[in-house]
């Protein structure tokens, strides 16, 4: 049988290690919901200069109910595209 001390020594370690493993798998779920974004902005662009959209009329059928403004961010795109999104 274990003496107390060396029991204790034993839960210790293995709540090190499961905070452990929770941390890491913490840190795993932050990555991947970034990594599912990510995938999510390329497939629909929102028009910021990291994922430009093709066209003002991808973007108004992409984000319907999106103010303008709201999703550019280049002017010169937001002149061009406020009649198309304002329709």
């Amino acid at each position: 049988m274990f003496d107390a001390e060396k029991e204790r020594e034993i839960k210790q370690e293995i709540e090190t290690a499961f905070t452990l493993v929770f941390r890491q798998m913490s840190s795993l779920m932050v990555q991947l919901d970034n990594i599912t974004n990510t995938i999510q902005l390329v497939k629909k662009p929102n028009g910021h200069r990291q994922f430009p959209a093709r066209s003002c009329c991808d973007l108004k059928h992409d984000y319907p109910n999106a103010r303008t403004g709201q999703i550019l961010s280049i002017n010169y795109i937001k002149s061009l595209c406020i009649p198309l999104l304002l329709s």
